[in-house]
């Protein structure tokens, strides 16, 4: 049977409390009691007007990404003091790269092993970080996070930038213009490229009439089509 409400929130709170220092996320919340955002939002709202909790938002750790905001009882002491990145290493003149890794949640490059894979997370606390989902956003959370369809043109726009400067076309575009299309020379002559982000229908527009366009999926994925695709679909 589910519990009532006045129990769950005595719950909830006791959840808090019992977490201490260290606090707990939403997800976390979310994922004990198995509630919706707006159930959690009635929950947590009388316990932070009566102040029996607080909420933080976490500058201890460091990363792309909107840093996660953490509840805490309201005796609980808090560290605030933003965590420092760590230092770039720098290697001797003329000693070769240290071959690494990068860890999922904080960025920072981790040795890769002798043998076996090589790491995911550079520590426990990065690796609870992830289970958490306070990690690295990827693009598929970037196009997620996107919900007004002119924003999530301009994240369209700028990951089909992205991924034509890393194959070595020159791009002339406005990121805030109205325009999804842009201008690209490959070193002997320009070609306009349409780019089109998938829709909340499914679908994209119809692109047989199309010089060249470029096709940005949910996930992040880009496919370059039209009557003269500008990267060849098998690249």
């Amino acid at each position: 049977m589910q519990a009532s409400f006045p129990d769950l929130k005595t719950r909830v709170l006791a959840f808090i409390v019992k977490a201490g220092a260290e606090g707990v996320t939403r997800t976390q919340i979310m994922q004990r009691f198995q509630t919706r955002t707006k159930a959690l939002d009635l929950l947590l709202a009388p316990l932070l007007i009566e102040q029996k909790i607080k909420q933080v938002q976490d500058t201890k750790r460091w990363g792309l990404g909107r840093p996660a905001m953490r509840f805490y009882a309201a005796g609980v002491e808090l560290e605030l003091t933003p965590a420092k990145k760590p230092a770039t290493p720098i290697l001797p003149f003329g000693a070769p790269p240290t071959r690494s890794s990068t860890c999922q949640t904080c960025g920072v490059a981790i040795p890769l092993p002798e043998v076996g894979r090589p790491h995911v997370f550079c520590s426990e606390a990065c690796r609870k970080a992830a289970r958490d989902g306070e990690g690295l956003p990827t693009l598929q959370d970037l196009l997620r996070r996107a919900t007004d369809p002119r924003t999530r043109a301009r994240v369209g726009l700028a990951l089909v930038l992205a991924d034509l400067s890393i194959r070595g076309f020159q791009v002339a575009i406005d990121l805030f213009g109205a325009t999804t299309r842009l201008l690209v020379h490959d070193g002997v002559g320009s070609t306009f490229l349409d780019v089109f982000v998938l829709s909340d229908s499914g679908s994209f527009p119809g692109i047989e009439d199309y010089e060249s366009v470029a096709l940005v999926y949910r996930d992040g994925r880009i496919v370059y089509a039209g009557r003269q695709p500008l990267v060849p679909t098998d690249a």
